[in-house]
């Protein structure tokens, strides 16, 4: 676990010094002070890296909060998930603004969709919809999601974080709400 840890800081703070696709294994390697066999023991590549990065930084505090937080209990719970989610990419805005300038805005649309997507799907778990409505209703949340995201970023967070998150949550609780109407909750 250190050596992931140290690999992935490495990986944080050169992402902030240097465009992503100039940055090399190496230089993350050296950077941690492991040797590339051990980069490789836990990573094919470096951009299996950043997609262990997003999903840690993004998808597993939110997760996290999510679980602590009875969604259907407490009313202020959604809004306090999106808070977080909002936070962490304000947090780390410039490592987001890097990939936007260096894989381009539609790879950090997809990296951050499929990195949701999981979290959303598990999500509609809680209606009754088919495994083919199902997926596509995570899907779009997840897609949708990672646009404005993107979109939020790419225009230096004009918005803070707080109101995009009341935003993000008025669109997004919609559809759920409206799926689970459509559907019918579990």
């Amino acid at each position: 676990m250190e050596a992931i840890d140290s690999i992935t800081s490495s990986f944080i703070a050169l992402l902030t010094d240097i465009p992503y696709n100039q940055m090399t294994v190496t230089q993350i390697c050296e950077k941690a002070s492991v040797s590339k066999k051990t980069f490789y023991r836990h990573f094919d590549s470096k951009h299996e890296l950043l997609v262990d990065f997003i999903k840690n930084d993004i998808v597993v505090p939110v997760k996290n909060l999510r679980e602590l937080l009875p969604l259907d209990t407490i009313k202020s719970a959604p809004l306090l998930v999106m808070e977080r989610g909002h936070h962490i990419l304000y947090e780390h805005r410039a490592l987001y603004k890097n990939l936007i300038e260096n894989l381009g805005k539609m790879a950090l649309v997809e990296l951050l969709t499929d990195s949701t997507y999981e979290l959303n799907y598990e999500i509609y778990g809680n209606y009754d919809l088919d495994s083919i409505n199902r997926d596509f209703a995570a899907y779009f949340c997840a897609a949708a999601s990672a646009m404005v995201q993107v979109r939020w970023l790419e225009q230096g967070c004009p918005l803070d974080e707080k109101h995009m998150a009341k935003l993000s949550n008025t669109w997004i609780m919609s559809h759920w709400r409206e799926a689970g109407i459509a559907a019918g909750s579990k």
